[in-house]
């Protein structure tokens, strides 16, 4: 999945606590490809610290959207930032869902489709299991918001 992906758009909370993680990190493939690929904050504020390749970008998620993916030439991908995904869901701006899918099951924290506007019918484009027992699955949305 990361192979895939020529930039990174990540939510405020999550450049803040990723750049005090991943410049320091060996946990491999993960920190090599968070560390070296461009990176692009969606915040009205100044970023803190120097973390490599990481910039702010602010404005209509649609015009943030079509800048980056201008410049990456690649897949553009949204890691750990809920708020941002679900922004980006909401307004239409998502070609693709990768989900890993861990095993446990927690009732506590955010839910990454709980604003959707509608249902969205998914095609699945891939689909692998993990060592330890996690479902890494890919999807491509497919069709329009549909309320049946």
């Amino acid at each position: 999945m990361i192979a895939r992906q020529g930039a990174v758009l990540l939510g405020r909370r999550t450049y803040d606590e990723w750049s005090r993680y991943w410049p320091t990190s060996d946990e491999q493939p993960f920190a090599d490809f968070i560390n070296a690929v461009p990176k692009y904050v969606v915040t009205s504020t100044p970023l803190a610290g120097g973390w490599t390749n990481a910039q702010s970008v602010s404005g209509p998620l649609a015009e943030v959207v079509s800048d980056v993916k201008a410049r990456a030439g690649a897949d553009v991908g949204v890691h750990a930032s809920i708020t941002l995904a679900k922004s980006l869901l909401a307004e239409g701006l998502v070609d693709e869902v990768c989900l890993a899918v861990g095993r446990v099951l927690d009732p506590v924290g955010p839910r990454l489709f709980e604003e959707l506007p509608a249902r969205r019918e998914l095609a699945l484009v891939e689909a692998a299991s993990t060592p330890s027992g996690s479902l890494w699955l890919r999807y491509r949305l497919s069709g329009r918001w549909s309320t049946s």
